[in-house]
């Protein structure tokens, strides 16, 4: 509350006093919390040396989410090599996450280096096969290897993980693009639909629906 009302003083006595009283289990979610506060504020390296202590106290089964935020600071502070130091680090001690993995494709993809993003998600589903965000994060890049390739990794994902969402949603966006020969609103509407019943949170689906109701109309309009 006091930092959105930008009141940092406020915000960082708030935190003392929640370090004081917390649990020790809990105290690191303190120390995150100060970490971002810091690095909103530009304060770089009081943020390090927070997410360092959160990094000391935290429970082994939780470590990936500081993790990820360590990675994610480096990142922001320009520090692209120590970003992937960290996460490969993550990918060690936190095997069992495929958000980590998930997180250096992405890093990747933010710096430009496609072919480099390709590579981790092949990694990555090397040991989280059953792991449909990734899949669809698969599919994603490999459209700049043309739509043949894009549609069968689509395929190879469906026999891998049927029922996600993700990887449905991805279908139907191949199938949605005026520019492709795959181009199919029918089947689109399908993939949608499926993607809807297997993960009815994923937000994406609902949005490609908007868009395929205003492609649907548009090509009515123009007949």
């Amino acid at each position: 509350i006091e930092e959105r009302a930008g009141c940092i003083a406020a915000a960082r006595q708030a935190y003392v006093m929640a370090a004081l009283h917390a649990l020790p289990n809990l105290r690191w979610k303190v120390w995150l919390g100060g970490a971002r506060t810091e690095l909103n504020c530009d304060n770089i390296g009081t943020a390090r040396q927070l997410l360092d202590r959160a990094l000391a106290e935290v429970p082994c089964k939780t470590r990936a989410v500081v993790l990820l935020e360590c990675a994610r600071l480096e990142e922001y502070a320009g520090n692209l090599d120590q970003a992937r130091a960290i996460l490969k680090r993550a990918h060690k001690e936190t095997k069992h996450e495929w958000k980590v993995f998930l997180e250096s494709i992405l890093l990747e993809l933010r710096a430009g280096n496609l072919q480099a993003a390709i590579q981790e998600s092949l990694a990555a589903l090397a040991i989280h096969r059953g792991t449909g965000r990734l899949w669809a994060v698969l599919i994603q890049l490999k459209q700049c290897e043309g739509e043949e390739e894009q549609s069968r990794v689509f395929r190879e994902a469906l026999k891998e993980v049927p029922k996600s969402g993700e990887v449905w949603c991805e279908g139907a966006r191949i199938c949605m693009n005026p520019l492709s020969s795959k181009f199919n609103l029918a089947q689109a509407q399908q993939f949608l639909d499926f993607a809807i019943k297997f993960t009815p949170q994923y937000g994406d689906s609902f949005i490609e629906y908007l868009r395929l109701e205003l492609l649907t109309t548009g090509n009515a309009i123009n007949s």
